[in-house]
């Protein structure tokens, strides 16, 4: 009998063996499977964060940019308001305008347009004789507005290069003369 044990005990090992390296290898897989799941974890959470930041930052430039636009557009209005609408007043407009052009990165442009809607100055070089914008919404609705402040309007196609504009009209309380 003590004879057949030893030869059952040899002939085990090789399966204990096998059943010892599979549950090391499994570990080893279960291991390596958690560290994959950890390490996706984080670059989530990293992500989340970028994107929190990225976010924060396109706010923050959004701001500054329309906060820009209205600094500019109030100073077109205070200089149009103490300098008349005159044609001689409106050339000297146009002609401050376009030697600023302004950060063209951040405003494409800047455009005066009289009480109907026909361009009296614009940082772009145009031809300003026909140019009208009556018949655009955000003209139609910041004409029928009574508020002095910048107002900002939903993104449009512009009609000039084939750009998206968002428009921030200022209103200018003056009367343009006949």
């Amino acid at each position: 009998m003590p004879h057949s044990r030893r030869e059952l005990g040899k002939a085990l090992v090789p399966l204990r063996v096998a059943g010892f390296v599979a549950l090391a290898c499994l570990a080893i897989l279960a291991l390596s499977g958690w560290r994959e799941w950890e390490s996706r974890e984080v670059d989530l959470r990293n992500a989340e964060v970028d994107m929190a930041n990225l976010a924060r930052s396109l706010t923050q430039h959004a701001e500054d940019t329309f906060d820009l636009a209205d600094t500019i557009l109030t100073g077109m209005v205070d200089r149009m308001e103490i300098g008349g609408t005159t044609p001689a007043a409106v050339a000297k407009i146009q002609t401050f305008l376009q030697a600023r052009k302004y950060n063209r990165q951040r405003i494409r442009g800047i455009f005066v347009y009289d009480e109907t809607g026909r361009w009296l100055a614009t940082t772009e070089e145009v031809d300003l004789a026909g140019l009208d914008n009556s018949d655009r919404d955000y003209f139609r609705r910041h004409r029928a507005s009574n508020d002095r402040g910048t107002l900002i309007g939903r993104p449009v196609k512009s009609r000039s290069p084939a750009a998206i504009s968002i428009h921030g009209p200022e209103t200018l309380k003056a009367t343009m003369p006949a």
